[in-house]
């Protein structure tokens, strides 16, 4: 199975399944040599997933607004996921938007929102909204120990 090793400079390099694991494994802060495609890079400064689910991974990056496990209307301010109703004063009196707590959103932390029309869906079908989405062992993983090995 290959993965793509995604920059934030929006470079896309397809490796395998070992060099994967090495990424996976290296601290936050440290350096990582992929010698087969030359490039060195921090582990902070990319993004790994599978090849398969390229397609919605990248759709789901694109987003702009969307709904919260409680039902919270969200959308994105510079790239990060706020409350959407509102902004509160900070101490010089410019208003800010309100920030979300990332251990009672998993969601945010892995940048999966549901969007307006998913989050009917799930309340039509009284899903789980982690498993509706696909993100129910990730979140596991969050909470126990952090991504430390590869998905299938």
């Amino acid at each position: 199975m290959n993965y793509i090793l995604a920059l934030t400079t929006g470079e896309k390099f397809i490796i395998s399944k070992d060099e994967a694991e090495l990424v996976i494994k290296t601290a936050n802060d440290d350096s990582i040599a992929i010698k087969r495609i030359g490039l060195m890079v921090q582990k902070r400064m990319c993004l790994i997933y599978p090849e398969h689910s390229a397609d919605r991974l990248e759709e789901r990056r694109k987003q702009q607004t969307g709904i919260l496990h409680d039902g919270t209307n969200v959308r994105k301010h510079f790239g990060q996921w706020v409350v959407d109703t509102g902004l509160v004063p900070d101490d010089n009196d410019n208003y800010q938007p309100i920030r979300l707590d990332r251990q009672y959103y998993p969601e945010i932390s892995l940048d999966t929102v549901a969007t307006e029309e998913e989050f009917f869906k799930i309340i039509e079908t009284k899903q789980n909204y982690y498993e509706f989405l696909g993100i129910n062992d990730r979140i596991k993983r969050l909470e126990n120990r952090g991504f430390t090995q590869l998905l299938e």
